[in-house]
């Protein structure tokens, strides 16, 4: 699954957006190699960025709708 970063995006929120606790295992994700080459921060997303979203797993959801926030 592909994610466009908008502006506003990090790393972080696009995880919480996916119901991933940590945003590790999108940023290291082997299809982010090059953007985090790229960026060297998750936090320096750019608009128009492609960001890889890997299988999700049910024990890395969220917990709740209060993680999210």
């Amino acid at each position: 699954m592909k994610h466009i970063v908008v502006d506003g995006d990090c790393i972080e929120s696009i995880a919480c957006q996916y119901g991933l606790e940590d945003s590790s295992a999108i940023w290291d994700n082997p299809g982010n190699a090059e953007l985090k080459e790229l960026r060297g921060d998750g936090s320096q997303l750019h608009p128009g960025d492609v960001v890889c979203i890997p299988p999700l797993k049910p024990k890395e959801y969220c917990n709740s709708l209060r993680d999210l926030l």
